[in-house]
């Protein structure tokens, strides 16, 4: 029999990773009156509880204990799955257990995955600690909780090639977005999430399109069944966010699937710039905080700097455009 507490663990997915009481007390006093110019005799208390339950809170009381607490020992959580140190985290989370969702800001990005507003799960995702990814499930951690950038911890264990993280994911219950679900081939997922709502195909919650996931994948299916359904990738900002990993990854497979389906031959954006022409060579060109990538199959120039995705993205060869020119001749 398990010695874990038996005690709620509430969401504090919407809090910021460094809550502040004192800006929730403003918080309180705003919305006090906006109230109060509908019904005057509202008091703080009702005002201090709707912002509690906006942050899924159960009540005021429950909201300050999880911020205090937050105080008190946020930063040893954090510090404990960084290093994977089990007998802290228990220990924090008998006594604590609604930290199980606390956030952590990282002020380096050192790893694709690494963003504001991380959660725990995506932390030990990030560090490769799977005892610990365990554990926070054991306690309740929220599987789908998404970071600043609108990535789910499935999206970290793709980005990180994790598969067993994301396996384990799976099974204790994670459920897949469109973006997931294609950048892994889960087919018969992607075409149900499509079926239920035909716009995810061109969801850019993550900052990247479902085409874009599926190219970094290397899933012509997948991106079959994304224009099936409505993805776009002839007008921007569509067209770059399907190019860009297509080219960072040399995925040729999911290249053809997008001039199939009548992808921009020509764009230019702050992301990248493609030109695909009758008498010029491919030209790719990817450019983001930490990447800078020009090729040339004319004169096969490469200058790169270090790839910001490790795993399977680390790749980028000629290959990708010399199929292109070889194979995708231009009418």
């Amino acid at each position: 029999m398990s010695d874990t507490p038996n005690r709620p663990v509430y969401s504090a997915g919407k809090l910021p990773a460094r809550a502040n009481l004192e800006h929730l007390k403003n918080e309180a006093k705003q919305r006090l009156k906006t109230m109060r110019s509908q019904s005057p005799t509202v008091r703080l208390s009702e005002a201090q509880l709707l912002v509690a339950r906006s942050y899924g809170f159960p009540s005021w009381r429950k909201l300050k204990s999880h911020i205090d607490a937050l105080n008190d020992f946020g930063q040893q959580l954090i510090n404990a799955v960084h290093v994977g140190d089990l007998e802290t985290i228990r220990k924090v989370l008998d006594s604590h257990p609604e930290l199980v969702n606390a956030g952590a800001d990282l002020p380096r990005h050192d790893r694709p995955s690494d963003a504001l507003a991380m959660r725990l799960i995506h932390l030990a995702i990030a560090e490769a600690k799977i005892d610990v990814l365990r554990l926070l499930i054991e306690r309740g951690a929220d599987l789908n909780a998404r970071n600043a950038d609108g990535r789910l911890p499935l999206h970290d264990c793709f980005e990180l090639n994790h598969d067993d993280f994301a396996k384990i994911l799976l099974d204790a219950g994670a459920v897949p977005d469109v973006c997931a679900a294609a950048a892994y081939g889960m087919h018969d997922q992607l075409q149900e999430i499509l079926k239920s709502d035909p716009g995810n195909a061109n969801d850019l919650t993550t900052g990247n399109s479902p085409l874009g996931w599926a190219a970094f994948g290397h899933q012509p299916k997948s991106a079959t069944i994304l224009f099936q359904h409505g993805a776009l990738a002839d007008r921007p900002p569509y067209d770059s966010y399907a190019w860009g990993p297509a080219a960072m990854v040399a995925s040729t497979d999911v290249a053809r699937v997008l001039l199939e389906h009548g992808a921009s031959r020509f764009i230019v954006s702050s992301q990248a710039a493609l030109s695909l022409t009758p008498r010029s060579s491919y030209k790719f060109c990817s450019i983001s905080a930490r990447t800078r990538v020009f090729a040339t199959v004319k004169d096969e120039r490469l200058w790169m700097k270090p790839l910001f995705r490790p795993g399977r993205t680390r790749k980028l060869t000629f290959q990708f455009a010399r199929s292109l020119r070889r194979d995708l001749s231009t009418p």
